[in-house]
C-alpha cells in the first residue's frame, strides 16, 4: 500500500484498487495526470479499514487481475461511504449505470473514465463537508448518501444543517420553525411535515423507515451517523 496522500480540496480523492500483479496497463498515471489524489491499495479489505471520510470515490481496477470484480464492487458499495466505479475485464458483460455506481469494461479511453469520474464526483472548485456521516456541497445545496448526489431545496438544506449542527441529539419541531423559518407560530407545522419527508427522500434506502432521521415522538427528530447503522438486512 502507498503512502497516505494528502487531500486536495478542489478535486475529489480517490481510493485506486489494483491488485500487486498487475495484467495490463496501471490506472495510476491516467487518474494522477488528470489531476487527482489517489490512495493506492492493493486488496479491497485495507480500502475498507481506512477510514472512509477523505473518500469521495472508489475505482476497482478487477481487469488488473482479468476478473469482473462484480462481488468486489458490491462489497464495496456496502462498506465504504464513497461512489464506485467498476473496471473490468474485455469481454464482461457491462451493468447498467446506477446511481453512485458505475462500470466499464476494457477498452476504452482515458477520457471515458474522466468522464465517469466527473459524472460522480463533485464539480471541480466545490468543497466537500463531511458532517454526520454525511458530504455535503454547500455551493450546491448538496448531500451525497452513499455515492447518490441530492440537490435540496434552499429550505431543506437548511433544515439539514440544523441536525447536522446538533448530530445525535433531539432537535425539537420549535426549534426547526424558529431557526429555519424564523417564527414561533406552531399554529400549522405541515410545511415543516413536507420538508422532513423531501430530506428522507434523500438521506434514506427507505423513507418510510428512516434509520437516519429518527422521529423522537412528541419531541422532534435526531440525526443519526451513517456509520452507525447497521447494513444488516
Amino acid at each position: 500500500m502507498m503512502a497516505r496522500i494528502q487531500r486536495s480540496t478542489m478535486l475529489g480523492f480517490i481510493y485506486l484498487i489494483e491488485t500487486r500483479r498487475i495484467n495490463g496497463a496501471s490506472l495510476q498515471p491516467v487518474l494522477s495526470a488528470a489531476g487527482y489524489p489517489i490512495q493506492h491499495f492493493h486488496i479491497l479489505p485495507d480500502a475498507i479499514m481506512q477510514s472512509s471520510q477523505d473518500c469521495d470515490l472508489v475505482i476497482i481496477n478487477a481487469a488488473a487481475s482479468r476478473t469482473s470484480g462484480v462481488r468486489l464492487a458490491t462489497k464495496a458499495r456496502r462498506q465504504i461511504d464513497a461512489p464506485v466505479i467498476l473496471i473490468s475485464a474485455e469481454g464482461t458483460w457491462e451493468m447498467p449505470s446506477e446511481p453512485g455506481f458505475e462500470h466499464l469494461v476494457n477498452p476504452f479511453t482515458s477520457r471515458k473514465l474522466v468522464n465517469r469520474i466527473r459524472k460522480l464526483l463533485p464539480p471541480d472548485g466545490c468543497k466537500v463537508k463531511n458532517a454526520g456521516g454525511l458530504k455535503l456541497v454547500p455551493e450546491q445545496r448538496k448531500v451525497i448518501v452513499n455515492g447518490k448526489q441530492n440537490t435540496l431545496t434552499p429550505k431543506t438544506y437548511a433544515l439539514l444543517n440544523e441536525f447536522v449542527k446538533r448530530e445525535g441529539e433531539v432537535v425539537t419541531r420549535k426549534e426547526l420553525m424558529r431557526r429555519v423559518w424564523k417564527t414561533d407560530y406552531m399554529g400549522d407545522v405541515r410545511t415543516l411535515d413536507v420538508h422532513i419527508s423531501m430530506l428522507r427522500h434523500a438521506l434514506e434506502e427507505d423513507s418510510l423507515g428512516p434509520q437516519r432521521l429518527i422521529t423522537v415522538r412528541g419531541v422532534g427528530y435526531r440525526l443519526d451517523a451513517v456509520g452507525e447503522i447497521s447494513t444488516q438486512k
